[in-house]
């Protein structure tokens, strides 16, 4: 399995079914990587899904509250065999289907938290960030 988080500060385009990032500014963006994480991948790839668009702050307070049970992880690709849950209709998915997968939410967390490292060291501006998934 192979994960790619890019946190990106101005304009970002994700080439689809590929881990190839187009950036304009290539000197504002960051980059955390984990390679064979023994994570489930269907879940980590929804959970990436989830967290993708938001800002550095807001995913980790996402993530922190779906390991605490107090939000959910909709399933909207990798749906078979996936429960219904109350939590999961307020994001508009096919039948409100979500889990709460905490060992991939604490694995996205540690890449985030390395993505965050490496922007302190580029000095970057954290707030304004937005994050790109590629699983």
């Amino acid at each position: 399995m192979y994960i790619c988080m890019c946190a990106v500060f101005n304009y970002m385009q994700l080439v689809k079914h590929t881990c190839l990032f187009d950036f304009v500014n290539v000197d504002r963006s960051v980059k955390a990587r984990g390679e064979y994480l023994r994570v489930h991948f269907k879940n980590t790839a929804e959970t990436g899904n989830a967290i993708k668009g938001l800002s550095l702050r807001r995913a980790q307070k996402y993530l922190n509250d779906v390991i605490k049970h107090k939000d959910i992880i909709p399933f909207r690709r990798f749906t078979g065999c996936i429960g219904r849950k109350a939590q999961a209709h307020k994001f508009k998915n096919n039948g409100g289907q979500g889990r709460w997968p905490e060992k991939s939410c604490r694995f996205i967390l540690d890449l985030l938290k390395n993505a965050e490292s490496n922007a302190e060291v580029c000095l970057f501006f954290l707030f304004s960030c937005c994050m790109m998934v590629c699983i």
